[in-house]
């Protein structure tokens, strides 16, 4: 069994998707607020249990079941004045109790998720209550990797149907592709990023755990990402012209954030020959949004925030 937080997620919903197509039996955590819209066509599978964070329940799931690997996807990004104690209680006490109930039950792998915003060292001031608890759960991930496996999967900016509305890509896609705005503005654009389809970063856990037997080290770090820069501004005119807007693109209206990340593409070499491809291209990613939204009202029935 492999155990999966935040399934009711963008990313790791894909990543239940994925599992249970290959035939995986998954264990999935929620919580009474929890929106399951991302996965409601998943709900009835019979390879499939739910478990509701509240309780003994995590210890009982450990000592119900075998779990071969734990993937822990579950994150709060603090926005919206969301105080510390949330973002402290996703960001590290959930997989620092993860991790204690995986080694005392002999789970093989603790698989993590990361964000490229970890590589720099910096402290991002427009998320600083996540990028400091991510900070301090990979020094503890580095501790734990004593007594078992620990995979950190770093992913670049990542992209696709139902994201977040507070992200770029997202919030690009809807207004100018979309809802044709009159104007967007934009900072120059220059920022350059690695823009990973979201199943494309999905698939590179299912490789991490088909390939568990040929990761020797005790903790490796994976960059998941194309490989590949982009400019913000190349990705804004893609929308615009694959979508054959009228909205005017204002770039250089807004400043860039004084922490920015000015460019950031994954080193993913070592993920690469694990066996790891990414399939969809920028082009393809960006017309296949589209063309989900134009062709149903689905996605904005749910408050995916």
């Amino acid at each position: 069994m492999i155990l999966l937080t935040g399934a009711t997620g963008f990313l790791g919903s894909h990543i239940l998707a994925i599992l249970l197509a290959q035939n995986y039996k998954v264990a999935i955590t929620v919580r009474e607020s929890s929106d399951l819209f991302r996965i409601k066509e998943l709900l009835a599978h019979t390879s499939l249990e739910i478990v509701l964070l509240q309780g003994e329940n995590l210890r009982r799931l450990f000592e119900k079941n075998k779990i071969s690997s734990v993937i822990h996807t579950a994150t709060n990004y603090g926005r919206d004045n969301i105080d510390f104690e949330h973002v402290i209680a996703a960001n590290l006490t959930l997989p620092l109790e993860l991790l204690e109930l995986a080694i005392t039950n002999d789970v093989q792998m603790f698989i993590n998720t990361d964000s490229y915003f970890n590589k720099f060292g910096m402290s991002y001031q427009t998320l600083p209550a996540y990028s400091l608890t991510k900070k301090n759960l990979k020094l503890w991930l580095l501790h734990y990797s004593q007594k078992i496996k620990v995979i950190n999967m770093q992913i670049e900016h990542l992209y696709g149907v139902n994201d977040s509305r507070s992200k770029f890509t997202e919030n690009i896609i809807r207004a100018v592709a979309i809802n044709n705005v009159a104007q967007y503005p934009l900072t120059t654009g220059d920022q350059i990023r690695d823009f990973v389809f979201v199943t494309d970063a999905a698939s590179a856990y299912l490789t991490v755990l088909e390939k568990t037997e040929a990761i020797s080290a005790r903790f490796i770090n994976y960059e998941v990402g194309s490989g590949r820069g982009t400019s913000v501004r190349e990705f804004a005119k893609k929308v615009k012209n694959l979508s054959l807007s009228d909205t005017e693109l204002q770039f250089g209206r807004l400043q860039n954030r004084p922490d920015e990340i000015q460019s950031s593409v994954a080193a993913n070499l070592d993920l690469i020959q694990l066996g790891w491809e990414t399939k969809v291209g920028l082009e393809q990613g960006i017309s296949y949004i589209i063309d989900i939204y134009r062709n149903s009202s689905y996605h904005f029935d749910h408050g995916a925030q």
